[in-house]
């Protein structure tokens, strides 16, 4: 579309030089010119023979063109028509016609290529391709408290036996005791009749004991710490991590490829 409107101004820019060039053609008539009158650098050049018929070159450049004449009288010139506006009402076809110059090669107006619409490609029927990588899964365990571990150990008492004796003691009862033979008897009159000095002189005494008897004590067991139960530490509490579930490795789906053009997706 921008080709044609460039296309289209062009066209309508050489039919305005075309109209102006006829118009000095007519001035030129009550004069004759020798030289063509220097032209602006920012303007486009129009060069006129008067001894054949008029052709217009519609020639942009940036630098004033001379043409060697017998006289260097200067001519009137007429500025071309400057457009303001782009006219888009179609106009005659008019077949720009190249002017010869004696030292500069006739410019020709290069016409406007049409571009070639793009040729759509067709869309690929997709083949995907799945590609897996590999995930790594550690193992998996479980902390498991053991506490610690006693054992009970009884202990006896502490002490000690004493020895076995015996204690003599007085009954509090009085017997008389024959000084000579050792009689003994708790009633007076029997003692006064064996100690009797007429009957048996040798045993005229006596004299009076108290019965004592023996108490026999037999060993004690003397307590000097009772019996008593102590926990004894068999084995220390401790945390065991036992195995849930064994590392493993798992394939899961990367991506896709398409087997056709190359294309890429992801899962």
């Amino acid at each position: 579309m921008k080709n044609i409107k460039t296309y289209m101004c062009m066209l309508l820019f050489i039919a305005v030089l075309v109209i102006v060039m006829a118009g000095c053609k007519l001035a030129m008539k009550s004069e004759p010119v020798t030289t063509e009158a220097p032209v602006d650098t920012t303007e486009p050049v129009v060069t006129m023979d008067l001894t054949e018929a008029p052709e217009v070159t519609a020639t942009p450049t940036t630098k004033p063109v001379a043409t060697t004449k017998p006289t260097e009288t200067p001519a009137p010139t007429e500025k071309p028509v400057e457009t303001t506006k782009p006219i888009t009402t179609p106009t005659p076809t008019a077949t720009p016609v190249t002017t010869p110059k004696p030292s500069e090669k006739p410019a020709e107006t290069p016409k406007p290529q049409p571009t070639p619409a793009p040729t759509p490609k067709p869309e690929c029927q997709h083949d995907w391709k799945v590609h897996y990588k590999t995930v790594h899964h550690d193992a998996e365990y479980k902390t498991d408290h053991h506490d610690a571990e006693y054992k009970t150990v009884q202990h006896d008492a502490e002490g000690y036996w004493t020895e076995a004796w015996d204690n003599v003691v007085g009954t509090g009862t009085y017997v008389k005791v024959c000084n000579t033979c050792g009689y003994s008897t708790s009633s007076f009159d029997a003692i006064l009749a064996h100690c009797d000095p007429f009957v048996n002189p040798e045993h005229a005494s006596y004299h009076e004991e108290e019965v004592e008897t023996t108490i026999h004590y037999d060993a004690e067991w003397v307590e000097t710490k009772p019996a008593w139960d102590e926990q004894v530490l068999v084995k220390e509490a401790y945390d065991e991590q036992v195995l849930v579930k064994a590392a493993w490795d798992e394939q899961v789906v990367d991506y896709y490829t398409c087997s056709k053009c190359g294309a890429r997706k992801n899962q």
